[in-house]
């Protein structure tokens, strides 16, 4: 059985790494790498035991005009009988003049099944990218009674581009252990926008790895370590962090964003606290240590998770409850 399931594990590395162009203007910011995989990496939907609904709204850099600001609403379930989980997700991305909407269709499969599972996924879906050519100024423009930016490569107007989304990924996991390793918007390739249809906007491929390790002691705390990285070729952002589950519904962690005295960017304060069986709620909160904190000290991420553990129970029976690895 594993010798036939072998080319496929190779197809999947191969997707992973076959993009030459690994460029990027602009990657999202992740508090919540631990708790919203699936924004990420397709191979993880349906790994949580139950039907999730997740909602995430992050709004970064308060107090600078034009900070990027992210909404995104996204369910997935497992398939038991298939071995594979399906997930569908929405998400709006505003910075500076441009808006990028998407969304994306996501399934998963089972590759290999042991101690451990080891699973494939891949997501397709449409994004939109707008750009909004009256919010901008150039050095030369005019901007008394109209908008004329005296540059044949900007458009005064709004402009909307359509490109295809496409990501493979790869997801690791068992008791402690996740490890999940993905490409999001495959194939890179440049679109037309602007005036006179030049280029200036890009999809360009991310590559993203993630990791965490649980351990349980035996007066019910537990400590998670977590590792997030992300990579368009050019430029590397790192997220190393733990959190600590102090009781059964309450989970507090930290994590600081960057690798060296260059990258650091930021201290991350996280909680989750689970309201009921069926209902959690995620806040970050992010603190600039580079010199941007001397213009804005305000960025915040929530979450919210909605369950449906008996979505695959048959009525009368027992529900049982499990929360390991959130």
């Amino acid at each position: 059985m594993l010798n036939k399931l072998n080319p496929l594990f190779c197809i999947w590395i191969g997707l992973l790494f076959c993009a030459e162009d690994l460029k990027s203007q602009h990657q999202q910011h992740f508090s919540h790498f631990l708790f919203n995989q699936a924004q990420y990496n397709p191979a993880s939907v349906g790994t949580r035991p139950y039907l999730s609904i997740d909602g995430l709204f992050r709004s970064q850099w308060l107090g600078i005009n034009g900070a990027p600001g992210f909404q995104a609403l996204s369910a997935q379930l497992p398939i038991p009988a298939l071995k594979s989980g399906f997930g569908i997700n929405i998400a709006n991305e505003t910075y500076g003049a441009s808006r990028n909407t998407g969304m994306e269709i996501s399934v998963s499969r089972s590759i290999i099944e042991r101690s451990f599972k080891l699973l494939g996924g891949i997501s397709v879906g449409l994004a939109q990218n707008n750009l909004n050519g009256s919010e901008l100024i150039t050095p030369t423009g005019i901007y008394e009674d109209q908008i004329d930016h005296m540059d044949d490569l900007l458009s005064s107007e709004n402009t909307i581009v359509w490109a295809p989304k496409i990501g493979f990924g790869l997801y690791f996991y068992d008791n402690n252990i996740r490890i999940g390793l993905s490409a999001k918007n495959f194939p890179a390739f440049k679109t037309k926008q602007g005036a006179n249809s030049v280029y200036i906007s890009e999809q360009n491929v991310n590559i993203h790895f993630n990791a965490a390790y649980r351990l349980e002691f035996r007066s019910g705390m537990a400590l998670t370590t977590m590792l997030y990285m992300t990579t368009d070729g050019s430029n590397l952002q790192l997220n190393t962090g733990f959190m600590v589950s102090v009781l059964k519904s309450l989970d507090l962690g930290i994590s600081v964003r960057g690798y060296n005295k260059l990258s650091i960017e930021s201290l991350v304060g996280l909680i989750k606290y689970d309201i009921n069986p069926e209902f959690s709620i995620i806040y970050a909160y992010d603190y600039p240590i580079l010199a941007l904190n001397n213009k804005t000290v305000q960025s915040h991420e929530i979450g919210l998770r909605y369950k449906i553990n008996r979505f695959f129970i048959k009525k009368g029976s027992k529900i049982i409850y499990n929360p390991r690895f959130l």
